[in-house]
């Protein structure tokens, strides 16, 4: 009897219902499952939104894309490098735009593909990018314009340093002969293109502050002329342009001879400076006072062989004895060149008597030279070197002149190509 009540207290016991232990074990495995379902549902919701974000950007770059489309097409300009911002429900999408000229059947630009200048289409990228992109790709697109009327001609201009880096990020100018200039900036290249223009003569220009250009001009404003009178591309328009060098002369004196015992004139001497190894070289003449000349020049970084020469004078009847190396400054550089010069004595008399305390010019005119030199004058002051003037000058054909009692004298054409030590006489008649 008591074995039955037993049993009967066990099976009322099991009765009750889940014990405490099996309803919090019961409430974790349905809190885990419940995380589970929810993590599901939120990677669901995030890839859905990106997947919306990325449709969304996709349809704002397409329009970025027609849009620059239909400029091209209405010959409006549009920049190399554009950004703005659009916004899509609560999306702001960032549109950054590039286009550039290109040739024909390649990505090359027009400056720097392998025809130069040969320019057939507008190459347009549209790249959007949003906040919280969490890994998501930018969408990116591009599409060819072909704005190009036959009936117009187009400039493409590339902007270079002396060892031809491009140099970006600066305006050009296009000038027509009347009407509206229009300006642009140069891309990653160095390069601009002005497209559907009138056949016509324009003047291409750039203004950096503190750049010259290949003639060494300090002026920083440099003009080219660049079209043509019928249809089509012209040639690629190629502006040389760096920070400035500095090129230092000074006379080289043949042995013996110094700049104390036998001075350089005191007034009209003048140095040429020679650009070499350049299609465009050209000869530029400075004055040159005293022993030393620095000049402002444009760096020379092209080829071997280019460079500067120099030589002391004004004319190439002068260039008998130049530089005897070239000048290659680097940009903020520095070089330096020695121009030999011709040091003679010459005593200076009229009628065969020695005049003292003269003044003596030089005139460089039977070589075809326009420059006429003041040399120091001549001693008076010791009898045995009366009418003696020491000096130096620029290898050349000279004829002496002075005024005497009032009257101007002149000799006959005296050659100064070596120097010496010796004493020559200059009649004065």
């Amino acid at each position: 009897m008591a074995r039955w009540a037993a049993r009967l207290r066990v099976a009322h016991a099991r009765s009750d219902g889940f014990t405490l232990v099996e309803v919090v074990a019961s409430l974790l495995v349905f809190a885990i499952a419940s995380l589970a379902v929810a993590e599901l549902l939120g990677s669901a919701l995030n890839v859905s939104r990106k997947n919306t974000q990325r449709v969304q950007a996709a349809q704002v770059a397409a329009q970025a894309i027609e849009t620059a489309r239909d400029a091209v097409k209405n010959s409006f300009t549009i920049p190399n490098d554009s950004t703005q911002q659009v916004v899509v429900g609560s999306t702001n999408f960032t549109v950054a735009m590039h286009a550039s000229w290109t040739n024909v059947g390649t990505a090359d630009s027009s400056c720097t593909g392998a025809v130069p200048g040969e320019v057939a289409y507008r190459r347009i990228a549209a790249t959007v990018t949003w906040p919280q992109m969490s890994g998501t790709p930018p969408v990116s697109t591009t599409t060819i314009a072909t704005p190009l009327n036959p009936n117009t001609i187009t400039i493409p201009v590339q902007l270079v340093s002396a060892s031809r880096a491009p140099i970006p990020n600066q305006t050009i100018t296009l000038t027509p002969p009347s009407g509206t200039a229009q300006t642009a900036v140069t891309d990653s290249n160095g390069c601009v293109v002005f497209a559907q223009l009138a056949p016509q003569t324009y003047t291409v220009g750039v203004n950096v502050a503190g750049y010259v250009d290949t003639t060494s001009n300090a002026v920083t404003n440099h003009t080219e002329t660049a079209g043509q009178s019928v249809p089509g591309m012209t040639g690629l328009v190629t502006i040389f342009y760096d920070h400035p060098a500095m090129l230092n002369l000074s006379p080289a004196f043949s042995s013996g001879f110094t700049s104390a015992t036998y001075p350089l004139p005191t007034s009209g001497m003048t140095d040429t400076i020679q650009q070499t190894g350049w299609p465009n070289g050209s000869t530029q003449a400075y004055a040159a006072p005293g022993a030393l000349l620095s000049r402002t020049v444009f760096p020379f970084a092209m080829a071997p062989g280019s460079g500067y020469s120099a030589f002391a004078g004004s004319c190439a009847a002068n260039a008998t004895t130049v530089s005897t190396a070239l000048g290659t400054p680097s940009a903020g550089g520095s070089a330096a060149l020695a121009l030999p010069v011709v040091s003679r004595v010459f005593t200076i008399d009229v009628s065969g008597a020695a005049q003292g305390g003269i003044t003596v010019q030089a005139a460089n005119s039977p070589d075809g030279c326009t420059t006429t030199y003041t040399l120091p004058g001549t001693t008076s002051t010791v009898t045995s070197t009366k009418g003696q003037i020491k000096f130096s000058l620029p290898a050349g054909h000279y004829v002496f002149t002075a005024v005497v009692s009032g009257r101007t004298r002149t000799s006959s054409t005296v050659s100064v190509l070596t120097s010496s030590s010796t004493t020559s006489t200059v009649n004065l008649t």
